[in-house]
């Protein structure tokens, strides 16, 4: 059995080595010669620190900003339930003017529109 485990490292390194001997023989590639001049100064250009970019390294900037948000979405959905549970109390000149703007006859469609059942 460690025969055969040791067998099986020389194997694998023999891999190796001709897997690594083989990218010797690759060509050397040609850059044009301002290739790293502009890969340079694009770095330079995306490294420049503006406030933006100084305030959100700020480690506790990110989670506050989350956390407002996340109070106000609850904020605004607790609102939205308080006021779905209220009735709007309608007058009756305003169902009349509903009525007369719709042109809705009497009848039992009016009376359950009207009477909001």
């Amino acid at each position: 059995m460690k025969r055969n485990k040791m067998e099986r490292n020389r194997n694998i390194t023999e891999e190796v080595e001709k897997t690594l001997s083989s990218l010797d023989h690759f060509p050397k590639l040609e850059l044009d010669p301002f290739f790293v001049t502009r890969v340079e100064g694009r770095i330079e250009r995306f490294e420049q620190h503006t406030f933006l970019n100084w305030f959100f390294e700020i480690r506790w900037v990110k989670p506050a900003i989350l956390s407002v948000f996340l109070l106000i979405n609850v904020l605004t959905l607790l609102k939205v339930i308080n006021n779905s549970n209220s009735t709007v109390q309608l007058s009756q000149d305003d169902i009349q003017a509903f009525a007369s703007d719709y042109e809705i006859s009497p009848g039992i469609d009016s009376y359950l529109v009207l009477n909001g059942e």
